[in-house]
């Protein structure tokens, strides 16, 4: 009886070990899984960032190729003022044939929170005039972040004495629209501004060919 007893004994502290192991495995497994559902929970989040940052960035391009198109080939408005009507770290406005319609447009790009706007304004009447009520606005770029979050201009301004100059270069505001020769554009791009690290930048130089003072 008491060898009967000694085996039974023994077998049942075998079940026992093994059931042991079963747990532990379960739970490195259990581990495992969590830690890899995170892992592609976080390299979705990632690649979702990447892929509308990239959409972002490509629209901020977009809208600054046409910005320079117009802005090179600025003239002065069907009314007789100045091509240049407003120049600030925020504001741009100025004239320019935008359709090839032998008018020239008066065209406006101001930041309203984090999208960067244009506004379009046809002459009309005789003699011809601009009006507000008739200005045309749209959305060009979005989630730019250049003054909800670094406070930086999107537009600077240089006389034709830059790159030469630079202690006159950049302009001070207030800037005297006579003097702009060459216009900076720069937009700091980011979906989420809590991922500064991840902001893009885009920017560009353009050079105003048809001022009457380049001239």
């Amino acid at each position: 009886m008491k060898i009967k007893h000694l085996h039974f004994q023994m077998h049942f502290n075998q079940q026992g070990i093994s059931l042991v192991e079963v747990v532990v495995a379960t739970a490195i497994m259990a581990i495992i899984v969590s830690m890899a559902s995170a892992l592609i929970i976080e390299g979705t989040r990632v690649q979702d960032f990447i892929s509308q940052q990239s959409d972002a960035v490509a629209e901020a391009n977009k809208s600054l190729t046409n910005i320079t198109k117009y802005l090179r080939e600025s003239a002065d408005g069907d009314n007789g003022e100045y091509a240049i009507v407003e120049s600030n770290g925020t504001t741009f406005s100025f004239y320019s044939d935008i359709d090839a319609d032998n008018n020239t447009e008066l065209i406006s790009y101001y930041l309203n929170g984090t999208n960067l706007i244009e506004s379009v304004i046809e002459p009309t009447g005789d003699p011809l005039t601009y009006l507000e009520e008739n200005a045309e606005e749209s959305i060009l770029s979005t989630h730019v972040i250049n003054q909800t979050v670094y406070s930086n201009n999107i537009f600077t301004y240089y006389n034709s004495d830059y790159p030469a100059d630079t202690t006159n270069n950049p302009l001070t505001e207030p800037v005297d629209i006579t003097e702009i020769s060459l216009v900076q554009i720069h937009l700091d791009i980011n979906i989420n501004p809590n991922r500064i690290p991840d902001t893009s930048i885009v920017e560009t130089f353009t050079q105003i060919r048809n001022l009457k003072t380049n001239l």
